[in-house]
């Protein structure tokens, strides 16, 4: 009898460890992923300033990834984009995520990335520029779902579950490419 109180003692003490990690784990909405500045006008949430600004800083805007960067971000982007497809994802698991690929940047790649404030006009210039066109009944130089009457975190939460994007995968696969062909040097 002993050794099954020892034994459900032990299983209880190991829920409370998880239960307490899990209490500490990722914020609950993208403005609170530390060290990023989501605070300025037409800013891109955490994890669309994450991406632009990676793809930044490996033209040379800073300091670049390196390769052992590169190999740790390629499954989180790619994890990122299973996510965003899901439909289902919650805001945590997104910014789960997305503080994992914080993690991975130093905090001079964070700087620089803050320093870049890129908006949502970056990030269209960006999609045209590797072929992504706005949807259909989104005015040129318009941001789709423009969302000028909504808070800042109502904003940032529509910005994150469509990717900041127009809900669409392909800056996600530039920035893979990216990293795929660096981790391959």
């Amino acid at each position: 009898m002993n050794h099954q109180r020892v034994f459900g003692l032990t299983i209880l003490a190991g829920l409370v460890a998880v239960l307490a990690a899990c209490s500490s784990a990722a914020p609950t909405t993208p403005a609170q992923v530390s060290g990023l500045d989501t605070n300025y006008a037409n800013a891109l949430n955490a994890r669309s300033l994450l991406l632009l600004g990676i793809v930044r800083l490996e033209e040379g805007s800073g300091p670049v990834l390196t390769k052992e960067q590169a190999t740790t971000l390629i499954p989180l982007w790619q994890a990122s984009k299973s996510l965003m497809g899901s439909g289902t994802a919650s805001q945590a698991e997104i910014d789960a995520i997305t503080n994992q690929i914080q993690g991975v940047l130093t905090s001079e790649q964070i700087k620089t990335v803050n320093a870049l404030h890129l908006t949502q006009a970056d990030m269209q210039a960006f999609n045209q520029t590797i072929g992504v066109s706005a949807p259909s009944g989104v005015p040129s130089g318009g941001v789709p779902g423009q969302g000028q009457t909504l808070s800042p975190a109502e904003r940032a939460t529509r910005q994150a579950q469509m990717g900041g994007t127009g809900g669409n995968t392909a800056s996600i696969d530039y920035l893979i490419g990216i990293l795929q062909r660096k981790a391959a040097k």
